[in-house]
């Protein structure tokens, strides 16, 4: 072993007394000066096994590939910005790694680090972490007091045992946990100092991972976990009562508003069929005044009724011809409107115990399997959506509809006044 302190000149040229070079196994060169990696340690090479050149200023080394035997290297505190791609190429029997405390923010590639046991993070400036999915044997990373956001590359590494995420700016609970459930072997893990770690469920939500057994420093215990567990499945139950109730105060809320708009068009329908009928009567008075003052016409003068159209046999035949299918019409009118109605209220009262059946079924799919029934209650609310918009469209063709018969109606009625014009038209020129 050779520990160099605030070293100016490095010689490794040495032998023993017997003249043998010298074979250095490990060389701590921390706490100095240097700017970058001595080329004098390249000279013994060929058996180091250790470098430690922490707390130095190496802000840019270049690759560590001429030490290809190294199992352990260190340079911690150097403010390192970026590190080469080929930075460790070639050193497949490293087995610690530690860049900690310095300014990075992405890794150089790992994949030949297929021994690699240990690297640590910790103090740098990632906020996504990538790179780290290639190493196999990865069983401790420190990670903590980063900037870490976004950790799903970390899912593919199953090796892990030992995992520090403290101080970072995780707040995807959910996402975080759907992580750790993925590493099996996963026994101490640190996660205070993220927003995460505020959120009232945060401890009952990492324990679904039985392996850990130490959660930010403080042991787990089977008591523990088994109190956790219960709180988790009395949240889980508050959750789903919660979105049960939502959902059915929402159900609640938009058939009230559908309530209040059918009774809106029913007023307004029951208005326009008012306006309709008081149109109509009026025409009818009007038409029946004439027809009457007509009458008495021809009684104060008999001799003007015997000689009219109307006081002939023929002309009371076609009269009451006309009284005739006038009431028939109306009575047909009448009955198709009554056959309308019943249709429409059986239709409803099937529409009715349609809606109880699947109703009943879906409160047995909301008890078995919740996930699939609020799938189903978002493709319905999307689904009445569209029927509303649909039932809209077919209103404003109702109203159409409506205007149309006002005016046959109308026009029904002007036929009428005319037939009676030409009635009068010609019982004046049979008098004359």
């Amino acid at each position: 072993m050779c520990r160099l302190r605030e070293t100016s000149k490095l010689d490794f040229d040495m032998h023993d007394e017997n003249d043998t070079p010298i074979t250095y196994v490990h060389i701590d060169a921390s706490l100095n000066y240097f700017e970058s990696i001595p080329n004098a340690f390249e000279t013994c090479a060929a058996g180091l096994r250790s470098l430690d050149l922490s707390l130095n200023q190496i802000r840019r080394p270049h690759s560590v590939a001429v030490f290809a035997g190294l199992t352990v290297l260190k340079m911690a505190r150097n403010g390192i910005e970026a590190l080469p791609d080929n930075f460790v190429s070639g050193c497949t029997h490293l087995c610690e790694l530690d860049l900690s405390c310095n300014k990075l923010s992405t890794l150089p590639r790992l994949d030949e680090l297929v021994n690699l046991r240990s690297l640590n993070l910790r103090g740098n400036q990632f906020a996504v972490l990538q790179g780290v999915a290639t190493l196999r044997s990865l069983e401790s990373l420190n990670l903590a007091s980063n900037m870490l956001q976004d950790i799903a590359d970390l899912a593919r590494v199953q090796t892990l045992c030992t995992l520090d995420l403290a101080s970072n700016q995780l707040d995807d609970l959910l996402e975080v946990r759907d992580i750790i459930l993925c590493l099996p072997k996963l026994e101490e893990l640190k996660l205070l100092g993220n927003p995460v770690s505020r959120e009232r469920n945060y401890r009952m939500v990492i324990y679904e991972n039985p392996s850990i057994v130490k959660f930010d420093s403080a042991k787990v215990t089977k008591g523990a976990r088994d109190q956790w567990k219960q709180r988790k499945l009395q949240a889980d139950m508050n959750h789903i009562v919660h979105e049960t109730s939502t959902h059915y105060m929402r159900w609640i809320e938009m058939e009230a508003r559908q309530k209040q708009a059918a009774l809106d068009m029913l007023r307004k329908r029951e208005q326009e069929i008012e306006n309709a009928f008081v149109a109509y009567r009026k025409s009818m008075e009007a038409e029946l005044e004439e027809c009457i003052q007509y009458i008495q016409d021809l009684a104060e003068n008999p001799h003007e009724y015997d000689a009219s159209f109307l006081g002939s046999i023929d002309g009371h035949k076609q009269w009451q011809a006309y009284l005739d299918a006038a009431d028939a019409a109306r009575a047909k009118t009448h009955e198709e409107e009554l056959l309308r109605l019943r249709s429409a209220l059986e239709q409803r009262v099937l529409i009715k115990a349609e809606t109880d059946a699947y109703a009943g079924k879906l409160r047995l799919l909301a008890r078995e399997r919740p996930s699939v029934w609020q799938d189903i209650k978002r493709k319905e609310l999307a689904s009445r959506a569209i029927r509303e918009e649909i039932d809209d469209a077919e209103s404003a063709n109702i109203r159409d509809a409506r205007e149309a018969a006002r005016a046959r109606l109308n026009a029904r009625a002007n036929e009428r006044s005319d037939l009676l014009a030409e009635a009068a038209l010609d019982a004046d020129l049979s008098l004359s």
